[in-house]
């Protein structure tokens, strides 16, 4: 697993994890001290698009290339082909940063952020005047969305059907590409009033939220939070927090001053269907098992060995229902 993250106020721009978060190294991409901006890459870390220059870089981060472009916001297929920066207009590159032309939205308005699908195809993005604009095929047109408002960051699944954009405010879903949007409240209205930061794992299984020194995690969208972690020191609480997740979800990153990883278990969903039971959990989750038992109080757990089929980023297997008691769980970390 490869994350990349900015500096901050150390002389280096980026820098760059392979373990996990575990360990980070800095990578020689220029010096501009104070940048907090964002950062996207790849689904293999090979393809990095970096906001603030705009920096690319084909070779996870060995060297890099200063873009004729520049903004806030970035976003990047899966493949690393597509690459969309958020600024004064919106610009999208489809072969890696190689060459670039200007989206046909407004050049006079600040765009301050964009997300992706991970094909490419739809994109949406975000400014302070005129509020979110979609686009369906890969960024040569655009449309506005029926809502307006003016968002700091947008992620969406893999997919690009659900989109979650935040404010100091409010966070706002969309089930549709970012053609319509509701209003989600959020988990701590009484500290909401900084810049939110916001991760999505490829399904939408898992929507991670940080600001005023806490960290929050949803599985419905933001329907309903648990609190998941906090900054320890009090003083450090009002920081924007850079927060990541694995495309299942299972990994998490946070960053204030210092850089922190956390886990969660995937959650099992089961779903009955005519004389079959389709269970289902976020993909990858390699290190989880599914198992299956006759009875909680025992600990006659056996794993099942039917074949498990990747369907929309979500690992799958369908059972044969029967008369017969049965319960189901993932077990893990396994090696």
């Amino acid at each position: 697993m490869t994350v990349y993250t900015y500096g901050g106020e150390q002389t280096t721009l980026l820098y760059k994890s392979t373990n996990a978060g575990n360990s980070w190294m800095p990578l020689a991409a220029g010096n501009r001290r104070g940048a907090a901006l964002e950062i996207a890459c790849s689904a293999d870390g090979a393809s990095v698009l970096a906001a603030g220059g705009a920096l690319v870089s084909t070779n996870f981060g060995v060297t890099f290339s200063t873009q004729a472009v520049d903004g806030a916001g970035v976003a990047i297929s899966a493949s690393g082909n597509l690459m969309a920066v958020a600024g004064r207009g919106i610009f999208i590159s489809t072969n890696q940063g190689a060459a670039w032309r200007t989206a046909d939205v407004s050049t006079t308005v600040n765009w301050n952020c964009v997300a992706a699908s991970a094909d490419g195809r739809f994109i949406v993005a975000d400014a302070d005047a005129i509020g979110p604009f979609y686009s369906t095929n890969a960024g040569l047109t655009w449309a506005e969305a029926s809502s307006s408002f003016a968002a700091d960051m947008i992620v969406g699944t893999a997919d690009g059907t659900r989109v979650v954009a935040g404010n100091t405010q409010f966070l706002y879903v969309s089930c549709d590409a970012g053609q319509t949007w509701s209003v989600r409240p959020p988990p701590d209205p009484a500290h909401f009033n900084v810049r939110t930061a916001m991760a999505l794992s490829r399904d939408g299984s898992l929507l991670l939220v940080g600001w005023h020194g806490q960290y929050f995690a949803s599985a419905d969208l933001a329907v309903s939070w648990r609190q998941i972690g906090y900054v320890q020191n009090p003083q450090l609480a009002y920081l924007y927090l850079a927060v990541a997740c694995s495309g299942d979800g299972t990994s998490l990153f946070a960053a204030t001053p210092k850089f922190a990883t956390a886990t969660l278990p995937p959650n099992l969903k089961i779903t009955p269907a005519p004389n079959q039971l389709v269970l289902s959990w976020p993909w990858p989750s390699s290190r989880y098992a599914l198992q299956q038992s006759p009875d909680l109080s025992s600990m006659s757990w056996g794993d099942v060995t039917n074949n498990i089929i990747v369907t929309n980023y979500r690992n799958q297997v369908v059972l044969s229902r029967s008369a017969a008691q049965a319960f189901y769980r993932l077990q893990g970390p396994n090696p």
